[in-house]
């Protein structure tokens, strides 16, 4: 369990900051008008991807070790890598790396991590190795909430230079409306890719590689809907 948890962990890291820097790049170096072609093109590679990773993953499950899952990632990544170095062309001056350091939040980043944590925690074990009333699950809710809060309170305060989340970002009706349409789609989205394939073994008793199957008919019809969605933005 310590080795899953602290592959895992990796793994997160490392996909999370792929799925921001693809964005950012995206933001920074594509015009408004192209970048919906852009995207569409990211997210058919990326609904490909979580329609044949639970496959394979199931495969490799059953038929060889579930260790080589997070070893997945570093073939795909390191190609990309060099991709990047070779065909990514940067405009402007570049900063110092210290001077990027300076610029990071540092304390909304720590607040932020804490109460999501927190939060998480609370989420995940209350109502299954602790009841809802124990102080177990209300202490790490209400610590995650409160931090929240601060959080909030603090990226708006005026003491943060460069906030992790400027609060100005929901002041505007459009970009608001943009901002809870991405997060209920990333809910649905996830609960999808995430609970489909527990449900498929956990109730229905399929195998890994049977389960990874199974919600290929789900993901692949993102396929399409996200090409077309992207030329229709465009």
């Amino acid at each position: 369990m310590q080795m899953l948890v602290g592959g895992r962990a990796i793994q997160g890291m490392g996909g999370g900051g792929i799925t921001m820097l693809v964005n950012l790049i995206i933001s920074d170096l594509v015009p408004g008008r192209q970048r919906g072609s852009f995207m569409a093109i990211i997210f058919v590679a990326l609904t490909v991807g979580n329609g044949v990773g639970p496959f394979v993953g199931g495969v490799i499950v059953q038929n060889i070790d579930w260790s080589w899952i997070f070893l997945l990632n570093l073939p795909a990544a390191g190609v990309a890598l060099i991709l990047l170095f070779v065909f990514l062309k940067e405009s402007g001056k570049k900063q110092p790396a210290r001077v990027k350091f300076k610029r990071l939040d540092y304390i909304g980043n720590g607040l932020f991590i804490g109460s999501m944590t927190s939060l998480l925690f609370a989420l995940t074990y209350s109502g299954a190795r602790y009841p809802w009333t124990d102080w177990q699950a209300l202490v790490p809710l209400a610590v995650g909430a409160g931090g929240m809060v601060v959080f909030a309170l603090y990226e708006s305060s005026g003491h943060c230079l460069e906030p992790t989340i400027p609060l100005s970002l929901f002041s505007n009706r459009t970009t608001a409306a943009a901002l809870v349409l991405s997060f209920l789609h990333s809910l649905v989205t996830i609960w999808v890719i995430y609970f489909l394939p527990v449900f498929f073994q956990g109730v229905q008793g399929s195998s890994p590689s049977m389960a990874g199957l199974q919600i290929l008919p789900t993901v692949l019809v993102m396929v399409p809907v996200a090409a077309i969605s992207g030329k229709l933005l465009t």
